[in-house]
């Protein structure tokens, strides 16, 4: 194992090149486009449903964020600001959130004429159809954690929702009471699982509900005018949406192609499409190239962890023999061998051939997410930052633990092990790292440990067939926090989550459970998220049980999203940023350039940013 130095990079874009302009850069200025603004770009994984009430996958969240109105939302700085909310209380024990709402907006067809009149109410009614069971809503985790009586509500103990903690005071006033302080409630706003819905509408579209673009409802900044599966989405400026300043750009057209990862360098060069990500086996043709290479922007750190998910309930055939796997899987050696066998820094170079350990990730909270009370970064902190930049690849290591468990387990499993690697043949990426990976385990641990055999399977409703379904042995797979907690960032990994139940069940690792037959990471999430007053403690404990994961392997850390190469015509310091949600996929609030920023350009750019950002921060009211 060896120490990496991550770059910590605190700007919120950089640009690569260092190399000054050709006549193409400096041609004109990059300024705001005027008149009818149109963006254009290509994608390569369709929606399963628009029900943003239901689904937990970015590109669904990125759908209600253009289309709904929502209480709250961050602005180009990640400061909260308020939307549909007008004005805001919390009580001073921190318990009741009181939002007063404006009373002109309304909930429009994809004809654009008036169906209803946004109120109170939506809230509290989209609150109990999420919180009804059998609608079995995947995201209703977010009300049951912090809503009071939301999970008495969901298991049925009480059946009056007057008792839950979602009440309209009035047609324009909706309030929030908690089970307890919750410091970043305001930060879980963002998220879908609190976005309104129409639930009369919803009634009435029964079981079409979110399966096409005229079974929706529209009060946001957009309306998706077209939603031709696998062909093009085009989302259109609502013409009666209150706020101009949040929706830029007029016309949003996303068209389809299974290729969009390899094409779409080409169709912006052809000024087809206004933005593409160059991968890292395409970067070569843009550094150094006078033409290209001026234009070249990195992203800023990303929200998302990447983590081989490690399945201890496995689902898949039995040619792949699950019960041998799970007999395997449930010792501590064998896991470990795993760990310490993965060339890491070889497997992201599949991302950032340049600089690859800048993206790697030795937690499953990613460094600058969250500042402790102490001034110091969360995964900083002991016992955590023993994992913290450390890059655990250790051939060697990684054979003693193998002889380990092979000994352990002689008898009860039949070597070699198969462990059932799919991924996702949409992504360039992924396919490059599971052949790698393939290949070290053959070349780290021989061929008598484990059997790898790649499955794979389609991009569109990849996450949701495999992941959720549980037909893997080990999955590269993300989370992203939706809310302001480290404790977000563990959701994949507790059992008295919903989301911990698409994610391998870490919590039915046999080894995990005390004297008492209790599950000790559970139990030490449970005490650590309990802990709502003391911040400094709090964040103590969910280092600790993060570090339990660790220890255990039970999640091996992989990378953090963020620093891919693009390029673009959007302004990079426009609409929302910040480190949880959508960032850059989230259109409202961007602005078109005429081109895209040239170095001096965008250094200048970075500059007047920076200074507004730490000015928007320190002048933030705090309630």
């Amino acid at each position: 194992m060896k120490k990496f130095g991550f770059l910590l990079v605190l700007i919120m874009i950089i640009f690569i090149s260092c190399g000054g302009g050709t006549a193409t850069d400096t041609a004109g200025q990059a300024v705001p486009r005027t008149g009818m603004v149109e963006f254009r770009e290509v994608y390569s994984s369709e929606f399963t449903t628009l029900d943003y009430n239901n689904a937990s996958t970015a590109n669904v969240a990125y759908h209600g964020s253009m289309t709904v109105a929502t209480l709250v939302d961050y602005d180009k700085y990640g400061v909260i600001q308020g939307r549909l909310a007008t004005d805001w209380r919390v009580s001073p024990d921190g318990t009741v959130y009181t939002f007063d709402l404006r009373d002109d907006v309304y909930w429009y067809t994809l004809a654009g004429a008036q169906y209803a009149k946004m109120t109170a109410h939506d809230f509290v009614q989209t609150a109990q159809w999420m919180l009804t069971a059998e609608n079995a809503s995947i995201i209703n985790n977010n009300l049951t954690a912090v809503i009071l009586n939301a999970q008495a509500y969901l298991d049925k103990e009480i059946t009056d929702f007057s008792r839950v903690g979602v009440r309209a005071l009035n047609d324009y006033t909706v309030q929030y009471t908690l089970t307890g302080p919750v410091p970043w409630f305001m930060s879980m706003l963002t998220y879908g699982s609190y976005f309104p819905s129409h639930v009369p509408f919803r009634n009435e579209m029964g079981v079409r509900y979110g399966t096409s673009n005229d079974a929706m409802l529209y009060s946001g900044p957009y309306i998706m005018s077209t939603f031709d599966p696998q062909v093009r989405q085009v989302y259109t400026r609502n013409p009666n949406y209150w706020d101009p300043t949040e929706n830029q750009i007029d016309r949003i057209e996303r068209i389809f192609n299974r290729e969009a990862q390899t094409i779409a360098p080409e169709l912006f060069l052809r000024g087809e499409i206004y933005e593409a990500d160059i991968r890292p086996d395409q970067i070569a043709e843009w550094i150094g190239n006078d033409e290209r290479e001026w234009m070249l922007y990195n992203t800023p750190p990303g929200q998302f962890a990447m983590f081989y998910a490690i399945n201890f309930d496995p689902r898949y055939g039995e040619e792949y023999n699950p019960s041998n796997w799970q007999v395997a899987v449930n010792n501590i050696n064998f896991r470990k061998a795993l760990y310490h066998a993965i060339d890491y820094v070889s497997l992201a170079m599949t991302i950032d051939p340049y600089n690859p350990e800048q993206v790697l990730l030795g937690t499953i909270n990613r460094r600058g997410f969250i500042t402790t009370p102490g001034g110091i970064d969360y995964v900083d902190q002991a016992p955590l930052a023993a994992y913290t930049d450390v890059i655990p690849y250790d051939p060697a290591l990684a054979r003693q633990y193998m002889e380990t468990a092979m000994r352990e387990l002689q008898g009860r499993v039949t070597f070699p092990v198969t462990l059932v690697l799919p991924y996702n043949t949409g992504s360039v990426g992924m396919t490059q790292r599971v052949q790698l990976l393939q290949q070290q385990y053959e070349r780290n641990l021989g061929n008598n440990f484990v059997d790898v055999v790649l499955v794979p399977h389609p991009n569109t409703g990849f996450s949701i067939e495999v992941r959720n379904t549980g037909i893997f042995s080990l999955l590269e797979t993300s989370w992203g926090p939706d809310a302001a907690d480290p404790v977000s960032a563990l959701d994949p990994f507790n059992g008295g989550n919903p989301v911990g139940w698409r994610y391998g069940r870490v919590f039915m690792a046999e080894e995990t459970f005390d004297s008492r037959g209790l599950p000790i990471y559970q139990q030490m999430i449970d005490t650590a998220h309990a802990e709502v007053l003391d911040l400094a403690r709090r964040y103590r404990m969910i280092a600790e049980a993060e570090q339990y994961l660790l220890d255990m392997v039970l999640v091996i850390p992989f990378y953090r999203t963020g620093f891919e190469y693009y390029v673009s015509y959007l302004d990079p310091f426009s609409g929302n940023n910040t480190m949880h949600g959508l960032v850059r996929n989230k259109h409202l609030g961007k602005v078109m350039l005429t081109r895209p920023y040239n170095p001096d350009e965008l250094a200048a750019a970075y500059a007047r940013y920076n200074a507004e950002r730490e000015a928007a921060h320190r002048n933030a009211p705090r309630r």
